[in-house]
């Protein structure tokens, strides 16, 4: 009994001096159960003598919660150019693993030789298994470099948004008080501690002062030939040549943030701290050096979708024909002139390259640059109009359309959207090749040489345009332009360019084509009402034109009767609460009737 109680009292309040001796088997599982236990409840308190060969390389558990918590913007933009070479690599041993898989699979064995004899599976199955572990990466699996990849860029942006929410909220908050001066002013709390403003953004000047510094390396001769993997270019370059190698999520990331340093000296009250210091630093060091490789790369990116589209149907009617499939592949646009993205294109690579293409046509030297000469007409907008607003995928096309509409139509700046001193980043200089200005211009000057631009590209490039393109192939009853999106966001294109001011060169000749009138007419009776609203707008500026060429003349006077009929009751619904509509069909009734 004593025994008993001696032992009880020994497992109730046990002393280290008792503990058995520690054995090789002991101190397996007991470094494997404090893993387990360490990792799931607590944290990184882990045994320092039985952990100690694994603390000398950080787990990627614990590099994962130091990037979540991390605040030094230039490590997370440095572990993500460590993270994307990682991956580029990994890339490359795959592409060329599987182009020895496909060389072995396609030597032969000899014919008189038959035990030699192997099948495809078989050979492809031998391949794999002996090349296996010659393969086998001792760094990070593919999928951690994916996770720490994600983290850091995810990180990256919510930085970036804070502190801009931070700005936006110190800005208002000082003009509310009237009291904001050069070095203080009111102040707030926020992610980077007291905030005053107004400030400098440390985490986007940060970011710039990075891509600063990289390109000074790169520019150095012995840069350019120890690094292989990115061809030479700069980090966003490379990633959006080959932006499907980029994990799911981190491609949409990447877009966020390279649209929003893109374009974060435009939009905002605080956009003046932001404009000399972050917006077009980023776009001098990254896009300025290698813009037409950049604007081919974010154009072509509709294009991989639109051929992998015609691949799928070629390869459908193939089935059903082998003429077919010879046709199909002949009428094949072929591929881009530059290297875009590889692998197997999807369909949000095509929406976030759109989104990227949009933010640059927002700055007036770039947009002069794309729109400037025929030559760049030719090659980055008309592969808008031959293919990209026609594929099968809706939100491509869709996508593709609203691409469209900012070519046709630049983007205008407004005051509440300039900051309070109504600046903004302008081009005055007519140089296509010299980069942005940060010349500060009034919100007028910078909307008057966009529409200015935008005018003298529809009106030099008229024919190849609107007779050989827009019209055939967009309002036209075909089959390609049987699209209800596509035939009324061309339709809205439209009526808006022939009723801005500055095109009145393009409005001129656009209506004393009587095949245009023609065109219009037809849509006019569509089965659609928001389609015949649409047309309605552009029609009105036939009827309203005082110099009408007499084929046009005779075309109204042939349909005198039956169009005035029609325009009294279209949309009577919309003509009985909109004043301004309703004025404009009785107008338009009244020209008509007076031929």
């Amino acid at each position: 009994m004593m025994m008993n109680n001696n032992n009880n009292n020994n497992q109730s309040s046990p002393t280290p001096s008792m503990a058995p001796p520690p054995t090789a088997n002991n101190n397996k599982g007991v470094n494997a159960f404090e893993w387990l236990a360490g990792g799931l409840f607590f944290g990184n308190n882990n045994n320092n003598n039985n952990n100690a060969s694994s603390n000398s390389v950080p787990s990627p558990r614990r590099e994962l919660q130091s990037i979540e918590s991390s605040k030094d913007v230039k490590q997370l933009w440095t572990g993500v150019q460590d993270n994307w070479q990682q991956l580029l690599q990994a890339s490359s041993r795959r592409q060329q693993q599987q182009q020895d898989d496909n060389n072995n699979t396609m030597e032969q064995p000899p014919d008189d030789d038959p035990d030699a004899i192997m099948t495809t599976s078989e050979r492809s199955v031998h391949s794999t298994t002996t090349t296996t572990p010659h393969h086998k990466k001792p760094t990070l699996s593919s999928t951690t470099t994916d996770d720490l990849l994600s983290a850091r860029l995810l990180r990256l942006r919510f930085l970036l948004y804070e502190e801009r929410k931070q700005t936006m909220a110190a800005h208002n908050h000082s003009n509310n008080n009237n009291n904001a001066s050069a070095g203080g002013g009111t102040s707030s709390t926020s992610l980077f501690g007291t905030l005053r403003s107004p400030r400098t953004p440390a985490a986007a000047v940060a970011t710039v002062q990075y891509f600063a510094a990289q390109q000074q390396q790169q520019q150095r001769p012995s840069s350019s030939s120890s690094n292989d993997n990115n061809d030479n270019t700069n980090m966003w370059l490379s990633m959006i040549s080959h932006m499907t190698e980029l994990p799911f999520e981190s491609r949409k990331v990447v877009a966020h943030i390279f649209c929003y340093l893109a374009v974060c000296g435009l939009d905002g009250a605080d956009a003046h701290l932001y404009q000399d210091a972050v917006m077009v630093p980023f776009l001098q060091q990254v896009v300025v050096p290698d813009f037409a490789r950049t604007m081919q790369t974010l154009v072509s990116g509709y294009h991989h979708d639109v051929v992998q589209q015609q691949q799928q149907r070629s390869a459908t009617s193939s089935s059903n024909s082998a003429t077919t499939t010879t046709t199909t592949a002949a009428t094949t646009p072929p591929p881009p002139t530059t290297t875009t993205t590889s692998g197997t294109n999807t369909t949000d690579i095509a929406l976030h390259f759109g989104s990227m293409f949009r933010a640059l046509l927002r700055h007036y030297s770039f947009y002069q640059q794309l729109v400037g000469t025929t030559e760049s007409v030719t090659q980055f907008v008309f592969p808008f109009l031959d293919d990209y607003v026609h594929s099968p995928n809706f939100d491509v096309a869709s996508d593709a359309m609203e691409s469209l509409k900012c070519i046709f139509l630049p983007q205008q700046l407004t005051a509440s959207s300039s900051s309070s001193s109504s600046n903004t980043n302008q081009q005055q200089s007519n140089d296509s090749s010299s980069s942005p200005n940060n010349t500060d211009i009034d919100v007028t000057t910078y909307n008057n040489n966009m529409a200015t631009a935008a005018a003298e590209f529809l009106t030099r490039d008229y024919t190849a345009l609107w007779d050989d393109r827009f019209v055939p192939q967009l309002l036209c009853n075909h089959t390609a332009a049987n699209n209800y999106m596509t035939k009324r966001v061309a339709l809205q294109i439209l009526s808006t360019v022939l009723l801005t001011r500055s095109n009145y060169n393009v409005m001129v000749q656009f209506v004393a084509a009587p095949k245009n009138a023609k065109v219009i007419l037809i849509l006019l009776r569509h089965t659609s009402p928001h389609i015949t609203l649409d047309a309605f707008h552009v029609f009105k500026v036939f009827v309203a034109n005082p110099h009408k060429p007499p084929a046009v003349v005779k075309m109204l006077k042939d349909n005198q009767v039956k169009l005035v009929t029609y325009l009294k009751g279209l949309h009577a619904d919309k003509a009985a609460h909109d004043a301004q509509f309703r004025d404009e069909k009785a107008l338009i009734i009244a020209t008509i009737e007076a031929l």
